[in-house]
């Protein structure tokens, strides 16, 4: 399970709405848009067809960001997966 709170005031921004998507390809195929304003709360089940993205954008979106894992294998990929995604997102700026 993910659990995401949003922090952010106004978000004017078009860009870094959490998109909810039909497919794992395409970011324009969302069911679902979600603006990161403060005090929105969004759960969703992790699985293999829980595609979610957002278009790029300047600036911080803050969330804090919750996760209940109970396979010790997905904990250790997403650990890695996150390490190397924030090395290249230091790497970018």
């Amino acid at each position: 399970i993910t659990v995401l709170i949003y922090m952010n005031g106004q978000w004017g921004e078009p860009g870094g709405r959490l998109r909810l998507l039909r497919s794992p390809t395409d970011l324009n195929d969302a069911f679902a848009e979600v603006p990161p304003v403060q005090g929105t709360l969004l759960v969703f089940k992790n699985q293999p067809n829980a595609w979610h993205g957002h278009e790029s954008f300047e600036g911080a979106r803050r969330a804090i960001q919750l996760n209940w894992v109970t396979d010790q294998g997905v904990v250790w990929r997403e650990q890695f997966r996150h390490r190397v995604s924030a090395f290249f997102k230091r790497r970018s700026h």
